[in-house]
């Protein structure tokens, strides 16, 4: 067990991945139980794979949930948002 971890840990410290993504909710922790399930010689994603093939899946799935409560907006109501997060060109959200 002290292996795994340590082996994740350091892939958060040469990565500079905060701390706290650990704690993130659900999907650090299913990420681990299904490596777990795959077993012995599972490959992660590559970078490529990561930010083109499963973010689109990802963006798709979102968007397949929002249609989904649209549908409630009707009935409850909507309020959007937004963190205040900019792009590099200071387009702010």
């Amino acid at each position: 067990m002290k292996k795994v971890e340590k082996s994740v840990a350091k892939f958060f410290h040469y990565n500079t991945i905060p701390f706290n993504a650990a704690d993130s909710g659900p999907y650090y922790q299913a990420m681990i139980n299904t490596i777990a399930e795959v077993g012995p010689g599972v490959k992660g994603p590559t970078g490529y794979q990561i930010g083109n093939l499963y973010l689109e899946e990802e963006m798709k799935e979102i968007g397949v949930y929002i249609v989904s409560i649209k549908t409630k907006w009707p009935q409850y109501g909507c309020t959007i948002m937004c963190d205040g997060w900019s792009s590099h060109n200071r387009a702010y959200c």
